[in-house]
């Protein structure tokens, strides 16, 4: 069965910013390199912090079980913000935030309280760096996706069919949602995916794209959306969750172009294009888990390498899961790190040279 909530939290780990690096227009697996690895700072004292978002320009937010902590960028030590661990956290490149507990201008910023229309029980899954959020509604044994606009007013996205439950779970500066139609169960228990849907603005009717190949069983689904540039990446999962194929879906275009390989979950895109992905090891059950193994596509056309053959030292770590590609190509990831004979779970940051 296909479950969508297991497919969110892939999609929640794949967020994007961006920094430095060199000029270099479009990348290859010849001249693309990565500085060893940086330790990013994630433990408050007594336990360690989660990282839950990443924004396009490196800003950050996370979570201990009880209080939400703040990264100006991934090299930068981590703030209690003083507030409690909302869920379902995001923060965009303005330093705004949404969450269970509304909008904040700030993170230091008291909340806008917010709500939908119609009324129902909503849960957040992105922002834009305008500040407006998107957000997935329960009414009448059903579910509809929306936004809220800058002005925190709240507009159902536009579908053909009233009765046909669905989601939104991505969106874009310019106003394109991606989301899902569902087969509802209930709030609280897994809902089935069906076809995804593209809104090209707010008041337009969804399209489905098309896509390289039949995934039989399976579906087709958009892994994360550069939220700056509009490219999305995709991955064909068939029934036993395997990933059977990956693309990419440019800016304002219908149609899924295949990356070459297969069984590789693309992870997200920088606006140069490259393209971060994890492949399950063996005796793995969830992408979270740092034994992935990761890989990177240095543009679309060209085949994923291992993450390790484009770092210059790798000393003292074991790189899991890359869960961020900054819009320069930059990468954040969870593994493990040795220091002292000592390994711990940490988070990474690699800079492109």
């Amino acid at each position: 069965m296909k479950y969508f909530k297991q497919i969110l939290l892939f999609g929640l780990l794949a967020t994007i910013l961006s920094c430095g690096g060199s000029g270099v227009s479009v990348f290859t697996s010849a001249n693309l390199r990565y500085a060893a690895p940086s330790l990013i700072q994630n433990d408050d004292g007594n336990s360690p912090i989660v990282i839950c978002s990443v924004a396009h320009d490196g800003k950050m937010i996370g979570n201990t079980s009880s209080s939400l902590y703040y990264w100006t960028g991934p090299l930068a030590p981590p703030t209690n913000t003083g507030l409690v661990n909302y869920k379902y956290s995001q923060v965009n490149s303005n330093g705004s935030m949404i969450s269970s507990a509304g909008f904040y201008n700030s993170v230091v910023a008291n909340p806008f309280h917010l709500t939908t229309d119609p009324t129902g029980l909503w849960t957040p899954y992105g922002i834009n760096d305008l500040g407006e959020g998107i957000a997935q509604v329960e009414i009448n044994e059903g579910m509809i996706g929306g936004f809220w606009d800058v002005d925190h007013t709240f507009h159902q996205l536009p579908i053909a069919d009233a009765s046909q439950s669905y989601g939104v779970f991505n969106l874009t500066n310019s106003k394109r949602f991606f989301g899902a139609e569902l087969d509802y169960i209930s709030f609280d228990k897994p809902v089935v995916l069906k076809d995804t849907l593209v809104w090209n603005s707010p008041t337009s009717l969804p399209f489905k794209p098309t896509y390289p190949s039949d995934p039989g069983s399976g579906y087709w689904w958009p892994m994360k959306v550069n939220t700056q540039t509009g490219v999305a990446v995709f991955a064909a999962i068939d029934s036993s969750f395997s990933v059977e194929a990956a693309g990419v879906l440019p800016a304002n275009e219908t149609e899924v172009f295949a990356l070459q390989g297969s069984g590789i979950m693309p992870l997200g895109i920088s606006d140069n294009g490259i393209i971060i992905g994890g492949m399950k090891d063996a005796g793995s059950s969830t992408l979270v888990s740092t034994t992935y193994s990761p890989y990177v596509w240095p543009n679309k056309d060209e085949a994923a390498v291992p993450l390790n053959s484009v770092v210059t030292d790798t000393s003292g770590w074991e790189l899991g899961t890359p869960i961020a590609i900054l819009g320069n190509g930059d990468i954040i990831g969870a593994g493990k790190y040795t220091v002292g004979g000592v390994t711990k779970d940490a988070y990474y940051y690699l800079k492109r040279l």
